[in-house]
C-alpha cells in the first residue's frame, strides 16, 4: 500500500473517531438529558422547575450543536483527505509522464546524433 493511500486511510480513521464521539454525545443527549427533562417535568414544580428545564434545554442545544460540529469536521477531514490523495496521485502520474517524455527525448537525441555521425562518416572521402 502506498504512503499516499496510507495517509488517506489514517485521516479517514481519525474522521471516524470524530463520528464516534458525535455518536456518544447523541447517546448521552437521548438518554441522560431526556431522562433528566422527564424527571424534572414529573417531579419538580414552580420557578425552580422552569429554571432547571431552561438550563437543561440550553445544555441539550449545546450538545446538539457540538454533535453537528463534530460530524461536519469529520466530513471536512474526509473530503480534504480525498482531495489531497487525488492531487498526490495526479502529481505522481505527471512526474511519471515527464520522466517518460525525458527518456523519449534522450533516445531521440541519441538517435539523431547517431544518424548525423553516420551521415558525416558517409561523406568522409578517406574511408
Amino acid at each position: 500500500m502506498s504512503d499516499i493511500y496510507q495517509d488517506y486511510e489514517d485521516t479517514v480513521r481519525k474522521a471516524d473517531r470524530l463520528d464516534e464521539q458525535a455518536d456518544r454525545l447523541s447517546n448521552i443527549r437521548s438518554s441522560r438529558i431526556e431522562a433528566a427533562l422527564t424527571e424534572i417535568q414529573g417531579k419538580w414544580q414552580g420557578d425552580a422547575s422552569l429554571e432547571m428545564l431552561a438550563k437543561i434545554s440550553r445544555l441539550n442545544d449545546k450538545v446538539c450543536s457540538e454533535e453537528r460540529r463534530l460530524r461536519s469536521e469529520a466530513q471536512k477531514m474526509r473530503n480534504a483527505a480525498w482531495a489531497w490523495y487525488q492531487a498526490e496521485k495526479a502529481a505522481q502520474e505527471a512526474l511519471r509522464r515527464a520522466r517518460e517524455a525525458e527518456e523519449a527525448a534522450r533516445r531521440a537525441m541519441e538517435e539523431a546524433a547517431n544518424r548525423t555521425g553516420q551521415f558525416i562518416s558517409s561523406l568522409n572521402p578517406f574511408d
